[in-house]
């Protein structure tokens, strides 16, 4: 019921529109990147997870689970440290909070 209420809720807030500041006129219209290709990236990235996912159960059926389990688990964790590690060299170090 929850779930239902907060679609409803989400499909009115995007009825509702958006206005641009000045800035952000300036910044869409002299940018340079594709947003499809932005979007597109996104999504695959996000989607990601999924197919991995389905690969580690139909390799756990043929290949048995615990061996399965910790190497898919060990290959996630060697996925998202090259990912911090690549996010830490793009934003020029990472930051931590004191």
């Amino acid at each position: 019921m929850l779930a239902g209420v907060a679609f409803l809720g989400f499909a009115a807030w995007t009825l509702r529109g958006d206005t641009l500041t000045e800035d952000e006129k300036s910044k869409a219209a002299t940018a340079t990147g594709s947003a499809v290709l932005a979007v597109g990236l996104a999504f695959f990235l996000a989607e990601l997870g999924d197919k991995t996912m389905l690969a580690t159960i139909t390799l756990a059926t043929d290949h048995g689970l615990l061996g399965t389990w910790v190497g898919s688990t060990l290959g996630m964790v060697a996925a998202d440290a090259l990912a911090i590690a690549s996010g830490c060299g793009w934003v020029g170090g990472c930051r931590t909070r004191s």
